[in-house]
């Protein structure tokens, strides 16, 4: 049986896959709080994606990297490093005597897998049309490849919650229409340039 810790948990409708990097406005007093508290003690917090298609409950849990802009008011624009998924069991509307949400979550629900050779190999294809002339460093697991295809988040959602096959699938259609149109581009530009 899993231990379950208690940790803040800021409801979003995004979903980060681990080691994805964004960039949040804070306004809300209660979020104003909470990073307060994250500047102040260093602990995580979990943002929770409220989408209705989440079946799992499913959440990652961030770190702050740096408060970008500090407003007059208490506002903050911020990013922050999606660190590892978890399922989130209980919610509650306060944690402890504190005005931001927190709840209990159950650690790596999902699990991540190395990429298949084919997906592998027609993403190379794919950079190498975008890159020619670059040496780039190629991702080996799947939940790194998702923000590199700029999945939106209910994509990445249901990446994480699919069959190997259907996750396959999935990556092989954002790669293969990302190539036709990259194609496409070049093509244009080709022919326009012989005109």
């Amino acid at each position: 049986m899993s231990v379950m810790e208690r940790h803040a948990i800021f409801p979003l409708n995004i979903f980060l896959l681990p080691g994805e990097v964004t960039h949040l406005h804070i306004f809300e007093p209660r979020y104003k709080q909470l990073l307060t508290d994250v500047e102040e003690e260093g602990i995580p917090f979990g943002i929770y994606y409220q989408g209705t298609e989440n079946k799992l409950n499913l959440g990652t849990m961030v770190e702050l990297i740096q408060v970008i802009n500090k407003y007059s008011g208490g506002e903050m624009d911020i990013s922050v490093r999606a660190t590892r998924i978890f399922k989130l069991e209980w919610f509650f509307d306060k944690l402890n005597e504190k005005l931001y949400p927190g709840g209990e979550v159950e650690w790596n629900p999902v699990e991540d897998r190395a990429i298949s050779n084919e997906v592998l190999n027609e993403y190379k294809d794919l950079i190498s049309l975008k890159h020619p002339d670059e040496i780039m460093e190629f991702p080996n697991m799947i939940f790194e490849l998702g923000p590199l295809l700029n999945l939106q988040s209910k994509e990445k959602l249901a990446l994480v919650q699919m069959s190997d096959i259907s996750q396959d699938k999935l990556l092989l259609s954002h790669i293969r229409l990302q190539t036709a149109i990259l194609k496409q581009d070049q093509n244009g530009q080709f022919n326009y340039n012989l005109n």
